[in-house]
Order: C-alpha cells, then sequence, then structure tokens
C-alpha cells in the first residue's frame, strides 16, 4: 500500500498505520514502487499516485478499505482462542472489495463512473509516442514517474519567470519533436505537449499568456494538469494533442 505522506501527517502516522496492517503481512509505505505497490491510499483520485496505480493496473482506495480489512482479520469472537476471522473462514468472500472504497469524485474535468476506474493493464502504453514539456520544476517531478510509466518521455525546460519567451519554448518543443514536426506540421502519432503551469502572485498573467504564446505560433493546444486523469481512464492520449 502506497501512501501520501501529507496525508499520514494529518490523519494518521505510518507507524499507526503499519501497527494495524503489517500484522497481515500487507507493507505499507510512502512511495509508490512499480511492481511491488498494489493499492495507492488517497483522500482524492486525481493524485499522482493515484495516476501511477490506473497507469500501472492498481487500485486507488480510501482510509476505509484499511479499516474494512482490519475487519475482515479480526476473530468474531474475540474472547474464544478458536474463533475464526471473517478472511480465515472465507477468503474470498471476506476479502473486502477495493472499488467500494474508491475515493469520491473532485473536480475531475470529465466526471466517469467509479467503473472506469477499475485497474486496466492496457493502460501502460498510453503516452506510447508522446513527449510532454513542462515548464516547472515541481510540476515536472510530480508528474515525471506518471508518464514514464505510461511509456511517454517527460523534459523540463527551465523557464526564466518574466524573460523566457515563447519563441524559446517553440523552438524547444520543435527540437523535441524532431523529425515528427510539431502542431499542425506534426506526422504520425503522438506528438510533443506543453503542459500550462498555473501561476499565482505578480507574474500569473505572464505565465498564461506565455502559455496563450506557444498554442498559437504552434496552432496546438496546451494542456492543464487536470487532464492526465482522464486520458488514462480512456487510454486514449490523443487528445492531449490536437490542433487550436
Amino acid at each position: 500500500f502506497s501512501f501520501s505522506s501529507k496525508e499520514l501527517k494529518a490523519k494518521d502516522p505510518l507507524a499507526q498505520v503499519r501497527s494495524r496492517i503489517e500484522d497481515l503481512d500487507i507493507k505499507t509505505i510512502i512511495p509508490y514502487v512499480v511492481d511491488h505497490t498494489t493499492h495507492v491510499v488517497q483522500k482524492k483520485r486525481n493524485t499522482a499516485k493515484g495516476l501511477q496505480a490506473l497507469v500501472n493496473g492498481k487500485y486507488i482506495v480510501q482510509d476505509s478499505y484499511l479499516d474494512a480489512l482490519v475487519y475482515a482479520a479480526t476473530p468474531s469472537d474475540l474472547e474464544n482462542l478458536e474463533s475464526l476471522s471473517p478472511l480465515e473462514a472465507d477468503f474470498d468472500t471476506a476479502w473486502p472489495d477495493a472499488m467500494a472504497h474508491l475515493p469520491p469524485p473532485g473536480k475531475e474535468t470529465v466526471q466517469r463512473t467509479k467503473e472506469a476506474f477499475a485497474p486496466r493493464l492496457d493502460r501502460i502504453n498510453v503516452f506510447e509516442d508522446y513527449t510532454f514539456v513542462f515548464m516547472e520544476p515541481a510540476q515536472f517531478g510530480n508528474l515525471q514517474d506518471v508518464i514514464t510509466n505510461g511509456h511517454g518521455k517527460a523534459l523540463l525546460y527551465q523557464v526564466e519567470e518574466g524573460v523566457t519567451t515563447a519563441a524559446e519554448i517553440v523552438q524547444y518543443m520543435r527540437n523535441a519533436a524532431g523529425d515528427k514536426g510539431l502542431g499542425s506540421q506534426r506526422d504520425g502519432p503522438g506528438g510533443v505537449v506543453l503542459v500550462r503551469y498555473v501561476a499565482s502572485g505578480r507574474h500569473e498573467n505572464w505565465w498564461a499568456e506565455l502559455g496563450n504564446e506557444v498554442a498559437l505560433t504552434t496552432d496546438q493546444r496546451v494542456i492543464q494538469q487536470s487532464e492526465f486523469l482522464d486520458a488514462i481512464l480512456g487510454n486514449d492520449a490523443s487528445g492531449l494533442c490536437r490542433s487550436l
């Protein structure tokens, strides 16, 4: 089980979670570990770790799933040493249904049914042939693993706030695209996509205009970070690389 460090500090220290779960031979960790993590425990659906879980065909659950596990592993009669837990009596029936503990919907750009969040192994190539350019280090670090897990490429262009021009970013994108071309000149599947950075403070308008200028120059949308979720759920990233 992979947890968010922020959520653990806010509600339940990792040591407490481990004392409840690891006696059941379930490992609890903070990072997402590919090929080992089976469930991601989050309060929201659209988080970086949640996206990794979806790409890798794993479950996203909320804290109530842990409660259900502990309940299923607890003997029905604690005073009777021979009393069996529900899991011991009927493992297949008593093991909690992860889909019943999906975090509630948030402000996703497209509202999908909970069935859409069921694990799908074929999502592992969802970003193949796509390169995503980020302009802010924290945003890049947050989503790099999501993209690379989906067989895509994530790049960081070091923007100097208030100084970098749209032309410089477009040239960087053209170099990344190579012979495949960029925007309306794109040839073949995939493409190079710029991810918008939404800033606050005195450079808020500057960042917004920078993204708009890149979009107009390339005749290609600059995407919002929130759009990754629906692309992964639909197992189709083509909507992230569309002309204006």
